[in-house]
């Protein structure tokens, strides 16, 4: 039985949907992120699983009891909210406290709890601290402390890292995954980073316009999109809007425009005529050595160094293409180059959901 059920969830502010539809499961122990752009719906989504927004159609339902009509104070779930919403005038070991003194354990389970969570968060020796006194990182995990404290069926938590400098947000990322994994405890993560979720995550669900784009672990999302925009939004793909031309042997060709054709592996029969997307991500094209497969003209508009790497903007016959090179490979603005697309990384996506053949684009 999954630990969280959200069956066919809609909510609506005025003329907007900002959920529509969605259906997700979240298993026990897991830690699955929300993933999209600001405005997807996704802080909706977890605001009505936390029993702050009613939804307008559908169910939600925690260890299969119905928690729909549960007000919030009584749903077994807990949330850490971005601005960590730490009260100015309670100390570190109030503030962790403050959840049992609401369930009203008992003096000597409280001070347990607290000094159990202090030192879980590496927080021992802060008790009488003010937030004011503490730095971000330390505010984040007391605020962790205060959510875990009263052992929540579900942790919530809304972008809980995106007020941290990036140097702390990578360490506390990792530091927030040893914890779920030595605890256990099922998370609902929401965040528009996608190496966020990329690295925190069992699995990701993308969402966009308030609809569930995709569902997979962070691999399958990664490597096997189901729709351009997954493709665009999860790394630097260059989408190429074609037409089926042959379709035999688990292979296709692909015809885009000037006339050229990629062959790509397929193991969908896709009848000849079909509008078709081939996606491939910047860093699995490269510029052609010896290949005669899957090779097209272009010239470099513009080279970006990136560090180790340098990521190429080529003008050719399928548009505008991103290309990542090793950064002391030497080529130059305005060289002709020729690109190699392997068929082993191109992905195949349905409809001409990419840039339009005689354009072209990079997402």
């Amino acid at each position: 039985m999954a630990h969280l059920t959200l069956q066919s969830l809609v909510k609506r502010f005025g003329a907007v949907i900002a959920v529509d539809r969605v259906s997700l499961e979240v298993g026990s122990g897991e830690l699955l992120c929300l993933l999209g752009p600001s405005g997807c719906g996704k802080t909706t989504l977890l605001r009505m699983v936390a029993g702050f927004l009613r939804p307008d159609e559908g169910a939600i339902a925690i260890n299969g009891a119905p928690v729909t009509e549960v007000p919030p104070e009584k749903r077994p779930t807990a949330m850490v909210f971005q601005n960590y919403a730490l009260w100015p005038h309670k100390t570190v070991a109030n503030t962790v406290a403050f959840g049992l003194r609401v369930r009203r354990l008992p003096p000597v389970r409280i001070r347990s709890k607290v000094a159990e969570m202090l030192d879980l968060l590496g927080l021992t020796g802060l008790e009488d601290r003010y937030p004011r006194e503490l730095s971000g990182g330390q505010q984040q995990r007391v605020a962790l402390a205060r959510a875990l404290a009263v052992e929540p069926a579900i942790l919530l938590l809304d972008e809980p890292l995106a007020n941290l400098d990036a140097q702390l947000r990578v360490h506390m990322r990792a530091e927030l995954r040893q914890l779920q994994r030595k605890l256990g405890t099922t998370m609902l993560y929401v965040t528009h980073d996608q190496e966020e979720a990329l690295s925190l995550s069992d699995r990701v669900a993308v969402l966009q316009q308030g609809r569930l784009e995709q569902v997979g672990t962070p691999e399958e999302i990664y490597r096997r999109p189901a729709t351009s925009f997954v493709a665009g939004f999860i790394g630097h793909s260059n989408l190429i809007a074609g037409t089926v031309a042959q379709c035999e042997g688990g292979r296709l060709s692909v015809r885009i425009r000037g006339g050229f054709t990629l062959e790509v592996g397929s193991a969908d029969l896709i009848p000849v005529g079909s509008a078709v997307t081939v996606a491939i991500r910047a860093e699995d094209a490269c510029l052609a050595r010896q290949e005669t497969m899957n090779v097209l003209p272009g010239t470099i508009q513009l080279s970006a160094f990136l560090g180790a790497t340098r990521r190429l903007t080529v003008a050719s016959p399928a548009g505008l293409l991103r290309v990542d090179c090793p950064a002391d490979l030497g080529v130059r603005e305005g060289s002709a180059v020729e690109i190699h697309l392997p068929i082993d990384r191109l992905h195949l996506l349905p409809g001409n959901t990419g840039p339009a053949p005689e354009d072209g684009q990079t997402l």
